[in-house]
């Protein structure tokens, strides 16, 4: 099983090394399949995945603009020249996970995230991962968790605090719909990040306006605490 994933992996090429020396040192035939199943991931079905989301959100927005703004949105999806890709990909990926979060909360263009995404699907980058899920979270109102879990997975162990600070830091810079999204996901997640939801809120709310999520996350913590 060993020596016949190597051989598959060989006869693709170049681009896998770090697969193949990963194969060579497992133990077990579940070591292996595990590794196969992480590599057909991100080889094929991430890029798939990226697609058809992009595909989708277009369509979703399409539904809401005229043949004009549709026609503009695709001359920017095809227009950047190849110089520009490879520009914003080598800033990108200079930048350390603070810096990638800042620019998270800043916003970007149409045309600049349709670069990324791009870029990300051919070439996977965390750092850039993370400035796609920023921008759904700000721009679109929408936690992407799948995009979140592959995070998790693939930031090394010693930045994993920065993408904790991702939810302190975007809450502020998101519209209700945003803010509504972190705080269903702490509620049911938050120890994956050692974030309470109430201290959270808490915390947040102490500089924060109050708003319509404040007090329902309070008439919930009411409700529990006189049942």
């Amino acid at each position: 099983m060993q020596n016949r994933f190597r051989s598959y992996l060989s006869s693709l090429g170049d681009g896998n090394q770090r697969e193949l020396v990963k194969t060579a040192l497992a133990k077990s035939a579940d070591e292996i399949l595990s590794i196969y199943i992480n590599w057909y991931y991100d080889k094929y079905l991430y890029r798939h995945n990226e697609e058809f989301m992009d595909l989708y959100e277009f369509i979703s927005h399409g539904n809401n603009m005229n043949s004009e703004e549709i026609t503009d949105q695709i001359k920017e999806f095809f227009a950047l020249p190849f110089t520009v890709m490879i520009d914003e990909e080598n800033e990108y990926n200079s930048m350390d996970l603070r810096q990638i979060l800042e620019k998270s909360i800043v916003g970007f263009n149409r045309s600049t995230i349709a670069n990324i995404e791009r870029i990300n699907s051919n070439k996977y980058s965390y750092k850039l991962d993370l400035l796609l899920l920023g921008n759904e979270l700000k721009a679109g109102g929408r936690l992407n968790q799948s995009r979140l879990d592959r995070l998790m997975k693939s930031i090394p162990s010693e930045h994993k605090p920065v993408l904790n600070e991702f939810f302190w830091k975007m809450y502020p810079a998101c519209e209700i719909e945003g803010k509504l999204e972190i705080t269903n996901y702490l509620e049911r997640y938050g120890k994956r990040h050692d974030i309470d939801v109430y201290k959270f809120i808490d915390k947040i709310y102490k500089t924060e306006a109050i708003d319509d999520i404040f007090l329902a996350v309070i008439a919930k913590r009411l409700n529990t605490l006189f049942s």
